[in-house]
């Protein structure tokens, strides 16, 4: 399954010889696109028509046709799918073929370049983070975790013996010793809760944290959280602890995760958008996003999600460009690139920056990329 070190490990490759074929298809059977293998073909027709028009050498061709005729004798897992996506990637001269299990559908794409095109997967990594859902109470909390769409069980269960809080024993006496009792256990039980979050969450185990429970026992709860933690509470949810079931949870965990994207897309696009005001903080296009990141200014990109640019790049010195057959810095030729965004966005990782895919229908659209800047950003002449 996608993973950051997958990622990162096909990012690593390039080919100078031969290119790489980077291949993602849509893989439900109920896709509204047709059948699945109908799809690939008429793909790889499209990209054994582009390769005739990339000036390649025999060698290179050669590793070309292996890669398209090894695609073209694919049949597990397209024809019984796991997942709902794949992304394929093959290049003969490397010796390199991997196929990856995404978790959710994309859009038929091929792409014939001397680096992977990644930025697909790139965008469905943003999209996922790593929840921690508690389910608490007075007397218990399970644990369990949220990755991916995926809920699995940790099997972290902490309980403490206390009656409920207005149990008075025989005939109602001490009913305020026993009150205090019970508060008392209670709260020792919610801090051996937090304690335990807090450890998990210091370990980078989990990135955002989801709790649940009886509304009265939420709120009594959040408060014991390290701060640390509270900060990264995502959302509550109100279930009676005994009885809710994991597809329950599943449903509720899912739904929160969408609304906290939605959430903080909004506020990154948001702060884009104050921040470019004058440009002081960040930067909106394609042609001032590309000017920052040829300077290295970029500290946040934001990307609308499934857009695709063609531009240019310098492979000598790393200027990205809409167009041009010569590098305005070092005078080498360029080479012509599918998606300039998915170049722009790989250029960002490298400079150390993060990279957003913003899915929400947010003003975003009409710029289809921005930056968040380190330092101003020259208005450089256009020759």
């Amino acid at each position: 399954m996608l993973s950051r070190s997958t990622l990162n490990r096909i990012l690593e490759l390039r080919s100078e010889e031969a290119p790489i074929v980077s291949v993602y298809v849509d893989s439900r059977p109920t896709s509204p696109n047709g059948p699945v293998r109908l799809r690939l073909k008429n793909l790889i027709k499209h990209a054994r028509e582009l390769g005739e028009t990339l000036g390649l050498s025999h060698a290179a061709k050669q590793s070309l046709r292996e890669d398209l005729e090894r695609l073209e004798a694919l049949e597990e897992p397209l024809t019984t799918p796991s997942a709902p996506g794949y992304a394929i990637f093959a290049c003969s001269a490397l010796g390199f073929y991997e196929i990856v299990p995404l978790p959710r559908s994309v859009r038929d794409s091929i792409t014939v370049d001397n680096d992977p095109y990644v930025r697909p997967m790139l965008a469905i990594l943003d999209e996922y983070r790593r929840f921690c859902a508690v389910v608490v109470d007075r007397r218990q909390a399970a644990v369990y975790e949220f990755f991916m769409g995926e809920l699995l069980d940790t099997d972290i269960r902490i309980s403490e013996g206390v009656r409920k809080k207005n149990y008075a024993g025989h005939y109602g006496l001490k009913e305020h010793n026993v009150r205090n009792h019970a508060e008392e256990v209670a709260n020792r039980h919610y801090r051996a809760v937090a304690s335990l979050l807090f450890d998990r969450f210091k370990a980078n185990e989990y990135d955002l944290l989801f709790v649940g429970g009886h509304e009265d026992t939420n709120q009594e709860f959040i408060p014991f959280l390290h701060p640390y933690v509270r900060q990264r509470v995502a959302g509550t949810f109100v279930v009676d602890p005994a009885t809710v079931t994991p597809a329950e949870l599943k449903e509720i965990c899912s739904r929160l995760e969408r609304e906290y994207e939605e959430r903080e897309e909004r506020e990154l696009v948001q702060q884009l958008l104050d921040g470019a005001v004058k440009e002081r903080q960040a930067v909106l296009g394609i042609e001032r996003t590309l000017d920052a990141a040829n300077v290295a200014a970029i500290s946040t990109l934001l990307v609308q999600d499934g857009a695709v640019v063609p531009g240019v790049v310098c492979d000598s010195c790393g200027w990205l460009g809409l167009e041009g057959d010569r590098c305005p810095n070092c005078q080498s030729d360029t080479r012509k690139a599918p998606d300039i965004l998915d170049e722009l966005a790989e250029d960002v990782i490298s400079e150390g920056g993060t990279v957003e895919h913003i899915a929400s229908d947010t003003p975003l659209k009409q710029h289809v990329v921005g930056a968040m800047i380190r330092f101003p950003v020259p208005v450089l002449e256009k020759a």
